[in-house]
């Protein structure tokens, strides 16, 4: 899977670099570096995984899909940090929120109150919210809808006081999808 991606994110990047006239061009550009950035941050936290439960998923679930950037409007990449000083920490965090993700969905039960305080000791309300997002998506898949409601609002109500407005529709498409009694299914999630 992870030789797939990478030679699907190779041919996708040259593509869009040899389309000079491309007005999306370098939202693109900046969509796969980003992929490029979340699949070495997937595969850092499956380091992270015990590989027992590694073997229960599909390692093609765990990596992004390039199409996203390829689409008429561009997957954007997840916002840095206006503080340089913060990157190296947020983009630590983001790696434990993909572990610990990879552990609800497989079963496990990760320590998501430390990576919430963890966030919000950063002070950087996006990474917060993907924290709470990730969360109520694997209390969405453990069937406790009760609960992912509460972090799917949560995150909504942190998102619009930051002005993260990618990532409050994030949590509306949640809270969307648990009042129409949808399953959370994590290939919509990314689309």
């Amino acid at each position: 899977a992870v030789d797939h991606f990478r030679a699907g994110w190779r041919a996708a990047y040259g593509e869009v670099c040899a389309a000079r006239g491309d007005q999306l061009r370098p939202a693109r550009v900046a969509c796969l570096e980003s992929q490029r950035d979340q699949a070495n941050d997937q595969i850092a936290a499956l380091a992270q995984v015990a590989p027992a439960l590694i073997t229960r998923v599909a390692e093609a679930d765990l990596l992004p899909h390039v199409a996203a950037c390829l689409a008429a409007t561009p997957a954007p990449p997840p916002s840095a940090p206006p503080d340089p000083q913060l990157a190296g920490p947020v983009r630590a965090l983001r790696v434990r929120m993909s572990a610990a993700l990879m552990q609800a969905y497989r079963g496990a039960d990760p320590d998501w109150a430390t990576l919430t305080r963890d966030a919000e000791a950063t002070g950087y309300a996006p990474v917060l919210v993907e924290v709470l997002l990730r969360h109520a998506m694997a209390r969405h898949v453990a069937k406790d809808l009760d609960g992912a409601a509460a972090l799917y609002e949560r995150a909504e109500l942190v998102a619009d006081g930051a002005k993260a407005a990618a990532l409050r529709a994030d949590a509306l498409i949640g809270i969307a999808e648990l009042v129409q009694g949808r399953a959370f299914d994590p290939e919509r999630a990314r689309a």
